[in-house]
């Protein structure tokens, strides 16, 4: 029974046969499900869905099972392996799928593979959340057992890594921040919101991020106009808020180990010295209040250890070291995991504790106007002779994001056809991508050439832009430009442009929220897989 072994499909011609697909609840688990249902759907009548709630009923997950019950998916929900088995159990006569998500760190996933070894179905699968895979799984004739033993790898290792993370997160509490924590926060005076003169908001993590937060420092500096508001981020993601200076009263500058890419996001006793260090700084500030959007454990305790009188922090119940510090923070707002939260929603919950909404106003008024007369005549030239101008976004912060060279030249072409100039838009690091661009129609090339200052005018001055799932995206939303952006796997909930409407072309197959770790090495499908015809549609219409 323990055996692990695969049936070959066998060619149905009959479409009376059901499967259940099994999975872990995870935030954007309807988007991921949804492409390979689609494809099961040509080979089954029935698609009936097992979600293992591994949180055991703790958070809600209603508007899970809504999205699924509207596009009438049959589903239901298990919060222990024993409520799993008697699930199987009474579906006996299906054919059974197991979908683990790559590269998710879960201890459950060991759970999941054990439902899978104790299911006595005829037909069984296990394998990674991707339509690709699925379809080569369901070839005829094909057994695919390096999937099979791929996935349980990836099932063992996900959970024996999570076990560890788990163990080291519990170490790290017990012996060092929790006596520090004891030390260093005496009993905090709630204060009302009035009082807050001096105030700190930290947010070091990327570029899109932090221009997704600036509506909500807008607000904070309405509503506090008296008061010292300092600015806490990352040398990588400050051009947004140096462009901006009217939002804030100091930038302080401080990369933190865990956000930096360079340093491959690791925590050692290097990083542990450093943040030893830079502590104390904060400390002497005496901030009367902390505002820590991000939910992950060291930002928390970051926050918690600078010894602000009133601390808001965002905890995200996922990570074990957030869970253990929400003690020490005055409002901990407990992230409900089963939810994608977009990224600008983050602060704004912190600010609706102060009583604080966001509104148009904060939106549209935020990004300071700049003017550079040599941008503002190339643009204005075309426009004269009645061409349209398009920004057109070709870098993104990761490989996995990017769209090839060759549909980039051909889009260029296509557009020129239709009276639209492209204006080539992008940073240092993609001028060796634009050189793969062969363009035989005019442009105007600032690939490299513009920081936060002139971007905010050349995106201005546009028509409309054509962007990757990249930062600039988010500063046309701010400006309010039309905006056709171009997105892969990545969970189109957490970072779509939101503070306007934007055309999405997206090509879900089933590994969404990857977190830029492909598990295709040598090429990416989901970018592949969007054509110039899909934004040519776009631009038509």
């Amino acid at each position: 029974m323990g055996f692990i072994w695969l049936c070959s499909f066998c060619d149905r011609q009959e479409m009376n046969r059901k499967i259940c697909l099994v999975s872990l609840i995870t935030d954007d688990i309807f988007f991921r499900l949804k492409p390979i249902c689609s494809f099961l759907f040509r080979r089954y009548s029935r698609i009936i869905i097992f979600l293992f709630d591994w949180h055991s009923g703790n958070f809600d997950c209603s508007h899970i099972a809504s999205e699924f019950q509207k596009a009438n998916y049959e589903v239901f929900f298990f919060k222990t392996i024993k409520e799993g088995l008697d699930l199987t159990d009474s579906f006996a006569e299906c054919d059974f799928l197991y979908l683990i998500k790559y590269p998710q760190v879960n201890l459950k996933t060991l759970g999941l593979y054990y439902l899978f070894v104790r299911n006595e179905a005829e037909n069984k699968w296990i394998s990674r959340c991707n339509v690709l895979l699925i379809r080569k799984i369901f070839s005829k004739g094909d057994r695919n057992l390096r999937e099979i033993f791929l996935t349980i790898g990836l099932a063992l290792r996900s959970s024996l890594l999570y076990l560890f993370f788990y163990i080291e997160c519990l170490m790290a509490y017990y012996l060092i921040f929790n006596p520090l924590a004891h030390l260093i926060i005496k009993k905090r005076e709630k204060r009302s919101s009035g009082n807050f003169k001096n105030i700190l908001i930290i947010r070091m993590d990327h570029l899109g991020d932090i221009l997704c937060t600036l509506p909500s420092l807008k607000a904070l500096r309405e509503n506090f106009p008296t008061s010292k508001i300092v600015f806490l981020g990352g040398s990588w993601s400050c051009q947004p808020l140096k462009a901006n200076p009217q939002l804030y009263d100091e930038l302080i500058i401080w990369d933190a180990p865990w956000h930096d890419k360079e340093n491959k996001y690791r925590i050692g006793i290097k990083e542990f010295i450093k943040l030893a260090v830079f502590i104390p700084k904060l400390r002497r500030r005496n901030f009367d209040l902390i505002i820590q959007p991000r939910g992950e454990g060291m930002n928390v305790v970051l926050a918690a250890l600078s010894k602000g009188t009133f601390v808001i922090s965002g905890i995200d119940a996922n990570r074990p070291l957030a869970m253990l510090m929400a003690r020490w923070v005055d409002v901990p707002i407990i992230l409900n995991p089963y939810k994608t939260y977009h990224i600008s929603e983050w602060p704004e919950l912190c600010l609706e504790k102060l009583g604080i909404r966001i509104n148009e106003k904060h939106i549209r008024e935020t990004y300071r106007s700049y003017d550079f007369p040599n941008i503002e005549q190339q643009i204005n030239h075309w426009k004269r002779q009645d061409f349209k101008v398009c920004s057109l976004v070709i870098g993104s912060g990761s490989k996995v994001r990017l769209w090839k060279a060759n549909k980039f030249s051909v889009l260029i072409e296509e557009l020129y056809k239709r009276k639209v100039v492209c204006v080539l838009v992008g940073a240092k690091d993609d001028m060796k991508f634009r050189d793969k661009i062969k363009i035989s129609v005019p442009v105007i090339d600032l690939v490299g050439k513009t920081d936060f200052k002139n971007l905010e005018c050349v995106l201005k001055n546009s028509d409309f832009v054509i962007t990757l799932d990249t930062s600039i995206m988010h500063l046309a939303s701010l400006l309010g430009k039309e905006i056709i952006a171009l997105f892969g796997a990545g969970n189109i909930n957490l970072a779509k442009p939101v503070f306007n409407e934007a055309y999405i072309i997206k090509k879900e197959l089933g590994c969404s929220g990857c977190g830029d770790i492909c598990l295709f090495k040598k090429r990416y499908p989901c970018m592949e897989l969007i054509s110039v015809g899909d934004v040519l549609k776009r631009i038509d219409q």
